[in-house]
């Protein structure tokens, strides 16, 4: 069994991209995951989790390279209250931190970077 994954724009609907794995690539993959579809959910679930995390601990600790406005701060106080850990903010408003939050794309950065500007 092959397994074909869909990436679409949940907006337009459009396919993005399709990555096909043949018999032998799901077949191999079986050698080192139980579960090939869950593991290859799960990994990219958790790497988005992980990027949620890491902008939410850039923005509220004043990193210059992920903005939000003193007043979605305020806000973001005000429901949140004061917490040790990024981990300890509920997924809804960390979400809503990332939807505040100013700041540039990994490419972008590196275009900037190999662009030498």
């Amino acid at each position: 069994m092959g397994i074909k994954i869909s990436y679409t724009d949940t907006e337009t609907n459009e396919v993005l991209r399709e990555t096909t794995l043949d018999d032998d690539d799901v077949k191999a993959f079986e050698y080192v995951a139980y579960n090939p579809l869950e593991w290859i959910d799960n990994c990219f679930q958790n790497r988005a989790r992980q990027a949620i995390d890491e902008v939410v601990g850039e923005a509220l600790g004043n990193n210059k390279d992920v903005v939000i406005t003193d007043a979605d701060k305020t806000a973001i106080a005000a429901k949140v209250g004061v917490v040790a850990k990024v981990k300890d903010i509920d997924v809804v408003n960390k979400k809503d931190i990332v939807r505040k939050a100013n700041f540039d794309s990994a490419k972008t950065k590196t275009d900037r970077t190999e662009g030498g500007g």
